[in-house]
């Protein structure tokens, strides 16, 4: 019987360290006070790329360079958490009303036709106003072959279109001429990576001329799928229905605490555990003293 409580000892024991050194591991946080311009960046595009890939990081690549350029940190008590969450405000506040979506061929009918519309993502799809613009298939659908839609708030009748080449590893933007605008390295690979050779080639035709998208999207497939959320949507559907960019920006802000809560929670359970293993070990002790 001894031989099994000093096996629990040593089972807790072991536990309780592997956990202090897990939460001291999850919890650390590198301050950029007294580090270089590069060591800065470093931190910040790590905690860029464990939120977001592919065009979205790479198109925060040279503006978080810029950002790290132009701010003191030295006289800001920041860490790397710190310091992303303050490059995405300043960088929201740049981007002033300018939307990148995964493509679709209706939001952009949809945007010439209501200029004012003010795009809300949900879990359904796209909304304005409770009306459905499209759906979350079409759009998960250009995310896997890499095609994006970039417009101003200020001025719809100027959307950009986005893909990726693999051949040279550039994001390309074309106006809807099809001519190039601007070529963005991919310094964060597509997540969809394997089928960008396809998506790259398939698209040409519908950048040079938005009227003609049936290789983007298939008409039959929208439908059955608006119908069928429309089916699905009620009163109570709206509450949950969040404006895109603040959800974005939530979503970026918050992913690196995510992990962190999670592990949290780990940890306290475990510790409990481990409490509880000491506790009844101490009291079977005081009862056999007895």
């Amino acid at each position: 019987m001894k031989r099994i409580i000093r096996k629990m000892v040593c089972v807790a024991v072991v536990l309780s360290v592997c956990l202090t050194a897990l939460s001291a591991t999850v919890f650390a946080r590198t301050k950029l006070y007294g580090l270089t311009k590069d060591e800065v960046f470093d931190c910040i595009w790590h905690k860029i790329t464990q939120s977001s890939d592919g065009l979205k990081a790479s198109l925060m690549y040279d503006e978080c360079k810029e950002y790290v350029a132009e701010t003191d940190f030295d006289h800001l008590d920041f860490d790397d958490t710190d310091g992303f969450n303050d490059f995405m405000k300043w960088y929201k506040n740049k981007l002033d009303g300018v939307e990148i979506l995964p493509y679709s061929e209706k939001i952009i009918e949809y945007l010439k036709e209501n200029p004012d519309a003010d795009l809300i993502w949900s879990s359904y799809g796209v909304y304005d106003k409770n009306i459905q613009v499209e759906t979350e298939d079409n759009m998960n659908a250009s995310k896997k072959n890499n095609l994006y839609m970039q417009y101003d708030q200020k001025n719809i009748s100027n959307i950009l279109i986005w893909t990726y080449d693999s051949e040279t590893n550039n994001f390309i933007c074309k106006n809807d001429a099809g001519e190039i605008v601007r070529k963005v390295y991919a310094y964060s690979k597509p997540y969809y990576s394997n089928s960008e050779s396809e998506a790259s080639d398939n698209k040409q035709n519908s950048v040079s001329n938005l009227s003609n998208t049936d290789n983007v999207l298939e008409e039959k497939a929208a439908d059955e799928a608006i119908e069928e959320s429309e089916t699905d949507m009620n009163e109570s559907d709206s509450g949950i229905v969040v404006d895109y960019a603040e959800e974005q920006a939530e979503e970026i802000s918050e992913s690196g605490n995510a992990g962190d809560n999670t592990t949290a929670i780990i940890i306290i359970i475990s510790g409990v555990v481990i409490v509880g293993v000491f506790a009844f070990l101490i009291i079977r002790q005081k009862t056999k003293k007895v």
